[in-house]
Formats: structure tokens, sequence, C-alpha cells
């Protein structure tokens, strides 16, 4: 008897030690009893104005099931669910479903596609599955329709079917006690030890990096052993990843471009290359655009008005460009040249700016024809020299010896 009750203590002291959380079950349980019982009320219709009681919308009425069975959701529309699911202790577990029969779903589990539509499994009894879901007024509209339920359909219990394209995802509350904490405005994970975790965290798919004294969920930019990193905020999510994720590859933030590594997401700079491309991003990270001097040497990097035609927004030109109406030309290391140089077999001359000369042009004391838009490409190549021979222009003849030299200007 004694050793019975020294084992009960043990036991207590364990659960009274663990986060107070209702176990999966019941969670689920109550959530759909609850979703079930407003759908068999007729007193509770669908309205996305007054979606709080009595009627409600698909997303307020899934919100409102799993909040009245104890789990704390910061959701407010289809949206921003999944974030918020996923943070309050669901899992995505859509791999795992056969979404054209509904194989693989329990008891529980939402059905979200973002800013379009949600149910949630009220039933599975073999291949037999139930949804309960909140669809359209009596007026076949989202708002104005009366309070309740007019058709008997606005909040229901049926068959499961998928949607066109299928379900985005299928989310499903965690039988683990660990998971996503909200806490005032800061995010925690708790262990299964209930404890918070610290450092870096992978949750999913997704990598995050929680406070390493506080635990508390970091996001924006931060410094982690002397590396930035960008971890998505309220503005990113939900279209691009969920809210605390850490961020990779190429990323607009507050006007401007970064490139995360793709794999450990630190913050890159100086030249880059990217799919075939190269770019210059600047001790902040940033990448430049326009004229550049790096290291002494010019450079040009594609503006917005130059891509996506001729390539990407910040990518390095090289060869010939035309910009803002002079043409240039950039070796292949992108560096801008200047003075004399040929280029399949042509001569030109670019100025100390890098622009290429057109027309009559002394150079050290000696006169030169470059040819313009009206003489090229029939007779050469625009900005290209005349040499070797004898050339009318503007009803003069000129000679040019087999330097381009003008001997009777």
């Amino acid at each position: 008897m004694k050793k019975t009750v020294s084992v009960l203590i043990v036991i207590l002291i364990i659960l009274t030690s663990l986060p107070l959380t209702a176990s999966a079950a019941n969670v689920v349980d109550d959530a759909v009893s609850w979703a079930v019982g407003i759908a068999n009320d007729d007193k509770h219709g669908y309205d996305q104005t007054n979606r709080y009681g009595p009627d409600y919308d698909c997303s307020s009425l899934l919100i409102t099931a799993y909040k009245k069975a104890g789990v704390n959701i910061n959701a407010s529309y289809t949206g921003d669910m999944y974030d918020a699911f996923i943070k309050s202790g669901f899992e995505n577990v859509t791999k795992n479903i056969t979404l054209s029969k509904g194989t693989g779903l329990k008891k529980g589990d939402v059905l979200l596609t973002p800013g379009s539509h949600t149910e949630m499994v009220s039933n599975v009894s073999g291949s037999t599955i139930t949804v309960v879901h909140a669809s359209i007024n009596e007026n076949g509209g989202t708002t104005g329709g009366k309070t309740g339920d007019q058709t008997k359909k606005e909040i229901c219990t049926k068959p499961y079917s998928n949607r066109s394209g299928g379900w985005t995802y299928v989310l499903r509350y965690k039988t683990s006690a660990s998971g996503w904490i909200k806490t005032g405005n800061d995010w925690y994970y708790k262990n299964s030890s209930g404890g918070n975790a610290k450092g870096w965290l992978i949750d999913g798919e997704n990598l995050y990096y929680l406070h390493a004294t506080s635990g508390v969920m970091l996001k924006g930019w931060q410094t982690i052993s002397g590396k930035k990193y960008y971890f998505r905020t309220a503005k990113d999510t939900p279209s691009k990843g969920p809210e605390g994720s850490m961020c990779i590859g190429w990323q607009k933030i507050s006007g401007k471009w970064y490139y995360l590594h793709t794999t450990s997401g630190v913050m890159l700079t100086g030249w880059q290359t990217v799919s075939g491309q190269k770019y210059y991003l600047n001790s902040s990270g940033v990448m430049l655009k326009g004229w550049q001097t790096i290291s002494g040497k010019k450079y040009y990097f594609r503006t917005a008005k130059d891509a996506p035609s001729k390539g990407p927004e910040g990518s390095m030109c090289a060869g010939w460009q035309k910009i803002s109406d002079k043409w240039y030309y950039l070796n292949s290391s992108g560096v801008m040249l200047t003075g004399w140089q040929t280029v399949s077999g042509q001569k030109y001359y670019l100025n100390s700016s890098g622009v290429m000369l057109k027309g009559w042009q002394k150079i050290f004391s000696k006169w030169y024809y470059f040819r313009t838009a009206t003489d090229a490409p029939s007779k050469g190549p625009e900005g290209s020299m005349l040499k070797n021979g004898t050339v009318s222009i503007s009803g003069k003849s000129y000679k040019f010896n087999a330097d381009g030299i003008c001997t009777n200007k």
C-alpha cells in the first residue's frame, strides 16, 4: 500500500511539472463537439460581418471551436490561420493525406486553403468522412442575411470532398505537449519537458532562433555569433512563410534586395554569383543597382528599367550597353572600359566617362571619324572607326589611312 501511494505521489509531481495543456484527444473532441453543436442549432447562420456569434463564417467557426477547446489561437481569417494554428500546436500533415479520397484524415483535422475556405473533419468511419463548415447565407452572399440558419446549410455537416485544385493544407493538433505558446506579443516553444526551447529550432520545414536566455522567438534582422540573419515578421507572412522562420535566398526587405545563403541563411556581402548572374552586395548586404565604383573600377548593374528583358534586376552587365541613350562597353568582368577598344574587329573610342564617341572626333591632335546612326549598320556598326579609304561626309571627300587618321582635314 505504501509503495502504491509513493508511486502515485511521484506521478502527481511529474504531472504538475508539465505544461497545463489539455490532451490532444480531449481538445479535438471538444472542438468538434462544439462546431457540430453550432451546425445543428439553427440559431446560428453564416455571416462575415457578425462572425463571432451567433453567426459565424468558415474561419471564425473553426478558430472559435479550438479556442473553446482550450487552444490559444491568434488567427482572424483564412489568410493567417496557417501560421497561427502551427504556432498553437498544430502540424502540417498534408503530405500524408490523399486529398482526392480523404485517405489519412482524422477527426479534428483542419482543411485549409488560405484566403478562400476552411473546413474541419467532424467524423471518420471507415471510408466515410464527414466535415463541418460554414458556407454561405440564404441570399447566396457573405453578408446581409438574417441571423440564424435560414437554409439549414449555412452551417452544416456534409460528406468530405476535395476542393478544385486540392486543399492547400491539412493541419492536425499534435499529440505532444510540446509546441508554440504565445505570451503577450511574444512566441515561445515549449519542449517536451515543459521548458522554453532556446537557440536554433527546426520545426517542420522551417528554422527559427529562440533567444539564448529568455527563449523568445526572434524576428527581423538578428546578429547571431557575428553573422546576420533575417527572420520573417508579421508583414512578411503568411504568403512567404510562418512568422519567425528564417529566410534564405533573395529577400526584398524595406524596399531593398538582400541575398541570404540558401542553406545557412547568413546575409552575404560582396560579389555573389546566383543562377549564373553576378551581383554586388554592399557591406550592409544591400544589392547594388546602376553605376557603381568598386575597388576603383566602374560597373553597371541592371535597374528595374533594364530588367527583366535584358536580365534580372541587380545583375552585372557586360559587353555593349545602352544606358540613358549612350553606349558603353563593359568587359567580361563587367569593368567599364575607356579609350581605344577593338570589339569584333572594329575600333571604337570611349571617352573618360566610358561613353562611345560618334562622328568627327579630335584625339591627341588627330582627326578621326566614327560612324553615326545614319552611317550604320549598312556601312559598319555605329561608333566604329572609318579607315583605309576615301569617304564622302556631308558632301566633302575625306581620306583615312590604315590607323583611321584623316589625312586631309
